[in-house]
């Protein structure tokens, strides 16, 4: 019985797509891998939400969504993405920290694209030094690769100033500064946003 509900799907798919699908399989073949395989031979357009463990598309085939995409894991684009309206997540840490240096590591800076800091006077001055570039082995791990990040001192101390330096490997540029050595955040009313780029010398810039 499952053979022929397999064929009957194979089938059904072909039909209102309006194409021919040359699939070969054996009965023993589960429903869903048959599925996959006419997937990945045509170009399918996906009105409701629908769950793959796994779909390989080549030949120029694609998949067309008029409902929700969801993936749980990593998503690789290895070629053009042409996008609409985008959102981006990552989240916002907040940290108390009261200490006068603090080094940003590559796995805290992969936690959130925010972060929100607060203290007392005893931080009225703060360091935040950059991770070294060559501890940045998954964060912009590749030539071009850039993310955005937002820093906001807003719940310290009025006296409050903050000042980023660059570690090994990263050049800090501030508009209008003329040095590349650090960037002073002044007050608790201001705020910055830090992008990093990756350069093909592995240098990042800040």
């Amino acid at each position: 019985m499952k053979e022929y509900i397999s064929i009957f799907i194979v089938a059904l798919i072909a039909s209102l797509i309006g194409g021919f699908v040359a699939v070969s399989f054996s009965p023993s073949q589960d429903t869903e891998k048959i599925i996959e395989e006419v997937v990945r031979q045509l170009n399918l357009e996906l009105s409701g939400v629908t769950n793959f463990d796994a779909i390989t598309l080549d030949n120029g085939n694609l998949i067309v969504s008029n409902g929700t995409i969801t993936s749980s894991g990593k998503l690789t684009v290895n070629a053009d993405a042409d996008v609409g309206n985008f959102t981006q997540g990552g989240g916002c840490t907040a940290s108390s920290t009261t200490v006068a240096t603090e080094t940003w590591t590559q796995a805290f800076m992969l936690t959130s694209n925010c972060f929100t800091y607060s203290g007392t006077a005893a931080a009225a001055a703060i360091t935040i030094t950059l991770p070294a570039t060559s501890t940045m082995t998954t964060l912009l791990p590749n030539v071009g690769d850039s993310r955005v990040w937002f820093y906001d001192p807003s719940a310290y101390v009025a006296a409050t100033t903050t000042t980023f330096a660059a570690g090994t490997g990263g050049i800090l540029l501030e508009p209008n500064d003329g040095d590349n050595s650090d960037v002073v955040i002044a007050g608790a009313t201001s705020a910055a946003f830090i992008t990093g780029i990756r350069l093909a010398n592995t240098d990042v810039v800040w």
